[in-house]
């Protein structure tokens, strides 16, 4: 029926008949009957009978006390706290909120209020929302009014006022402001900034403008300009065609067939997708697609070349230059500063030389022919 324990700082009893169970000691105790359970450590004590109501109080005594209430079927819930003087309660969709800075006032979700207190370290503000149709808010140097189609918000450095028709806004003390006449998406409006005396306008969508100090861009829907001044003036003409010049060259493109200019020393001439040249003081490379390739470098004055069924090499070697042709597969010829070769498919007849060193090449055997260059001697003692 029940079971029960005692020793020097403490105890317990357990009755499962009675759906009781309680063990304490020196540091805490806890208590569960049925529904009912208390729980406490040191001074802090949780006690409450499931489902209808919980309840906390730490008991501190030193400026710190915490303390909660919960009542689920009433929809109540409240809380304190000693150290930040605040407290919470809900009761339905009501809230209440208080601390030194500010009061809180809710109906969820419709109503929402806040006002401060300048007073206890907050500051003099007002705030109220009845959601979704008007919001009022104010501080001691902004305010913000919000209705369906209408919104104003003012700082102390700037203005806003948006509408679904006419839209207004200054910043920075009246040094930017900005103007759009809708409705919805703006047809016109005016962008100015007066410190670095920039001007923004636009009739949407025929005609737009941009002036500054940096230069004078302006476009419409069959060309359009844009400068800047001493570095770069590009023009666009409808549908993609556009003519670049700036203090390092030029380029005019037609998108995205034909892309023709110049950079300092280097130039690109594109018809995609059948002509592709690109040069530069340190290689060029040509194709014509699919039958012409030739890569040049100009450090060692190298050339490959494929046109068609032929191949041209080349490249700079001690003694001038070695270059060799081929009409592939039917014949070779090549020449380089000590000799020359000639192949016929590859081999099958054939003839090289190399200084005093010849071969012949009958079926795709090479016969040597002529003296074979001597060695290289070693120097005296070697």
């Amino acid at each position: 029926m029940f079971f029960q324990g005692a020793r020097k700082d403490g105890g317990y009893f357990h009755s499962p008949a009675l759906l009781t169970t309680t063990h304490w000691g020196e540091k805490g105790a806890f208590t569960l009957a049925g529904p009912y359970f208390r729980d406490r450590t040191g001074r802090d004590v949780d006690w409450g009978v499931a489902p209808l109501v919980f309840s906390g109080d730490n008991n501190d005594l030193e400026g710190n006390r915490r303390t909660y209430t919960l009542v689920p079927p009433l929809l109540f819930y409240t809380q304190k706290r000693e150290l930040e003087e605040s407290s919470l309660t809900v009761v339905g969709p009501l809230i209440w909120k208080d601390n030194p800075k500010r009061s809180v006032f809710d109906v969820a979700p419709l109503f929402f209020h806040i006002s401060g207190k300048p007073a206890t370290g907050g500051i003099r503000e007002s705030h109220t929302t009845l959601f979704p149709l008007f919001h009022y808010g104010k501080t001691e140097d902004s305010s913000l009014f919000v209705v369906p189609g209408y919104m104003r918000r003012t700082t102390a450095t700037s203005d806003t006022m948006l509408t679904p028709l006419v839209s207004h806004a200054t910043t920075r003390n009246g040094s930017t402001s900005f103007t759009a006449v809708g409705p919805i998406v703006p047809l016109v409006y005016s962008y100015t900034d007066k410190d670095i005396d920039l001007h923004h306008w636009a009739v949407m969508p025929f005609f737009y403008k941009s002036s500054s100090p940096r230069g004078t861009d302006w476009l419409t829907p069959l060309v359009g300009r844009f400068e800047d001044v001493g570095l770069s003036r590009t023009w666009w003409f409808f549908p993609n065609v556009t003519v670049n010049r700036n203090i390092r060259g030029w380029e005019t493109d037609v998108h995205p067939l034909f892309y023709l200019g110049r950079k300092d020393r280097s130039s690109h001439t594109v018809a995609a997708p059948i002509f592709w040249d690109f040069a530069s003081p340190k290689s060029r490379t040509t194709v014509g697609f699919p039958v012409y390739w030739r890569f040049a470098e100009s450090s060692d004055d190298s050339v490959t070349q494929v046109a068609a069924n032929t191949l041209y090499m080349q490249k700079r070697v001690a003694g001038g230059l070695d270059w060799q042709f081929h009409l592939l597969p039917l014949f070779s010829y090549g020449e380089d500063p000590k000799g020359h070769f000639w192949n016929l498919l590859f081999g099958l007849a054939g003839y090289s030389r190399s200084g005093t060193s010849a071969k012949v090449r009958a079926f795709w055997v090479p016969i040597e022919t002529g003296t074979p260059e001597a060695a290289p001697q070693k120097a005296a003692g070697q």
